[in-house]
């Protein structure tokens, strides 16, 4: 009796045993185990690490994959050419206006501007004028001074050049009497920085009873035809000097 009751427990400690996997019953986690492989995926946190998605997009490699993960990054970087961004930024420079540019001007001597008068031979205010590309202008000297005693007539014009352009100076003188400076008379200075050009005719020492007035026409001109924005250059023109 004793035996058969003793037996009895030892089975029943062996079906409590067995059944011990089974007792969480559906919707334990056997049943969301996405493989089916029962308890072996419960395991824990090791499961949940093995399964950890890396930078590279993988889910198996763990933190190896985080390494690959900023190797990509790397070469994502090394991928630009530095060659070609160089030229992105050349040409972005020029395309934005700040370097030097082609600025031969299609401007004739007979569209000259003009910028007023001097007289040759008595003080009169200086004529001035500025910009940053090449162009002509004009102006008319007179002869203002009719006393006996004679005096030439005389002019100075001055071209200031801006720090990073050079421009040259050309300037002709008309005949007595004319209405422009066109073909006339010619002579030119250029030299770095400050150009000048000084012109003088007429009368010596006695009056000769001629009108000695001319037009004048002034050449700026930018040295190989290049000129950068906001270099701007400056001119005066100066009578009697």
């Amino acid at each position: 009796m004793r035996w058969s009751v003793a037996w009895t427990v030892a089975l029943a400690c062996t079906a409590e045993v067995d059944d011990g996997p089974g007792s969480f019953g559906p919707g334990g986690p056997e049943d969301t185990d996405p493989d089916g492989s029962g308890g072996s995926s419960s395991s824990g946190a090791p499961a949940s690490s093995s399964g950890d998605v890396g930078l590279d997009g993988t889910g198996s490699s763990g933190g190896s994959s985080s390494s690959g993960g900023f190797e990509e990054s790397s070469s994502s970087t090394g991928g630009i050419d530095p060659t070609k961004g160089q030229e992105d930024s050349s040409s972005s420079s020029s395309d934005d206006g700040s370097g030097p540019y082609d600025c031969t001007t299609a401007i004739t001597c007979q569209q000259a501007v003009s910028l007023g008068s001097v007289s040759g031979d008595e003080g009169s205010p200086v004529l001035t004028t500025s910009g940053e590309e090449p162009t002509w202008v004009t102006f008319h000297v007179t002869e203002n001074n009719r006393s006996v005693a004679g005096e030439e007539v005389s002019f100075t014009v001055t071209l200031q050049s801006p720090p990073d352009v050079d421009f040259d100076l050309y300037v002709y003188r008309g005949p007595d009497g004319g209405n422009t400076g066109c073909n006339g008379t010619g002579a030119s200075s250029v030299t770095e920085a400050v150009d000048s050009v000084h012109m003088e005719w007429g009368e010596g020492l006695v009056a000769n009873g001629s009108d000695e007035d001319a037009w004048v026409a002034v050449e700026i001109r930018a040295k190989n035809g290049m000129c950068v924005p906001g270099a701007v250059w400056s001119l005066t023109a100066d009578g009697d000097t």
